[in-house]
């Protein structure tokens, strides 16, 4: 059937009128979102989001260079800062880098991880990296290569670029460690009446586990030093004791694997001796001790057959001991300041006036062959507990007003001594964020 004019126009038409209907139903909702995108008139139009400032705790510079000093003294700070407290294990230099050691309670700014860190800071007080260890640390020595670290439940090396590798397990708290001629030793402390010695072998890149012996008291222990004697004898000082009434100084001898053999002296209710150092010397060994409450030093022989006692005559309430420049110095906090004693190989002691009011925490040589130390205030004008000195014999002291401070390491350098210091505030240097941050100085005075 053909169509007629009329009936061809209609239906072209309607093929019109269906195609527009189409092209609204296909075209119009996006049409519409797109105005109801546009910023009506008056209306502030915001730059996309990806466009704004990154936040300001990305923009923080963890690898940053050294700030001039606060104060006349000090020529430059590195701070190492964080949320909460920072504290130091250890610190070791080596060619004027420092490889600090240490432990964060909170993770943000400067440390991307809490517990255990190795931060190492270049000569010219710029920070270079963080390695990061998990658990705390608690103890670390040297090994060729680099370093072993005691972190939680694990030994770990680590050499100077940072990279670490887990080396063995241990058992307990790591108290101390040490380099071997077969690996690594240890003492950890299962419990607090209980010691263990353990030796890891070099087995290729792994360390397992050979000798150890257990030491079992029943007092609580206080681990002070581990030294071996009489050839691969062993011999483990610490103070036991059992408060209110009881607290002595220990001595355990064995050779590894085996048991031990047990000295005392004290804990009685009559002869109250509490340790606070002990070292060994060329006759034995000897501790700076409170005796029934008296500042004493009091030394044993190799054997622990025989001891003597020097009493000082006061009471005190800290004490320290340094070696330095082939001399031991002993240090008492006493009422009404500190008092220092230099103890040449027999002991025979000097007063050392130029330390008076300075609780050494830790000494160096300098090139003249003379001592730089540096510790805590005591009875100085007022500032027991909120200032830090370092003096020596061929310098002025000088004193800086630092609060809760601690000197850990320093190392002489052409441009100064090195001080690594934690603190938790004072005049003499930039406020910490919260709690206690590490700070490493250059000093001008030696």
């Amino acid at each position: 059937m053909s169509l007629n004019k009329a009936q061809s126009i209609v239906i072209t038409l309607l093929n019109v009128l269906i195609v527009a209907l189409v092209a609204v139903i296909l075209f119009l909702p996006n049409f519409l979102n797109s105005r109801a995108d546009e910023p009506a008139s008056g209306d502030v139009v915001n730059p996309p989001i990806e466009d704004d400032p990154p936040p300001e705790e990305n923009l923080h510079d963890k690898y940053r260079d050294a700030a001039s000093g606060k104060v006349d003294g000090i020529i430059r700070e590195t701070r190492l800062m964080g949320n909460g407290d920072e504290d130091v294990v250890r610190v070791f230099f080596r060619d004027g880098v420092a490889f600090i050691f240490g432990n964060s309670t909170v993770k943000g700014l400067d440390f991307d991880e809490y517990g255990g860190f190795l931060c190492v800071v270049n000569g010219a007080g710029k920070i270079l990296s963080f390695t990061y260890f998990g658990g705390n640390i608690t103890a670390v020595c040297i090994m060729p290569g680099g370093y072993c670290v005691a972190a939680g439940s694990s030994l770990y090396f680590v050499d100077y670029l940072g990279a670490k590798k887990k080396i063995a397990a241990i058992e307990g708290a790591c108290k101390w460690l040490s380099p071997e001629n077969f690996g690594i030793a240890a003492v950890t402390q299962p419990s607090s009446t209980s010691l263990l010695y353990t030796e890891f072998a070099q087995n290729g890149d792994e360390y397992i586990k050979a000798h150890s012996t257990r030491i079992e008291s029943g007092f609580n222990l206080e681990f002070f030093a581990c030294y071996t004697f009489y050839g691969s004898k062993k011999m483990i000082a610490a103070r036991t004791y059992r408060l209110p009434l009881y607290d002595s100084i220990g001595f355990f001898t064995f050779e590894p694997g085996g048991s031990s053999q047990d000295y005392y002296h004290g804990n009685s209710a009559e002869l109250s001796i509490k340790p606070y150092a002990v070292t060994p010397y060329a006759n034995g060994y000897f501790s700076v001790v409170s005796r029934n409450g008296v500042a004493a030093i009091l030394s044993f022989d190799d054997g622990f057959s025989s001891y003597s006692v020097s009493n000082l005559g006061f009471s005190f309430s800290d004490a320290a001991l340094n070696f330095v420049g082939g001399k031991y110095y002993a240090s008492f906090a006493r009422g009404d300041g500190a008092v220092t004693y230099s103890l040449d190989e027999h002991l025979s002691r000097t007063r050392v006036d130029f330390l008076d009011g300075i609780l050494p925490q830790c000494a160096t040589k300098l090139p003249s062959g003379e001592a730089i130390f540096g510790g805590k205030v005591y009875g100085m004008g007022g500032k027991s507990g909120n200032a830090l000195s370092f003096a020596s014999t061929d310098k002025d002291s000088v004193t800086f007003d630092i609060t809760d401070g601690t000197v850990h390491a320093m190392e002489y350098t052409d441009s100064g001594v090195i001080a690594v210091v934690s603190a938790s505030g004072g005049d003499a240097l930039s406020a910490p964020t919260s709690g206690k941050d590490i700070y490493v100085l250059l000093l001008d005075n030696f």
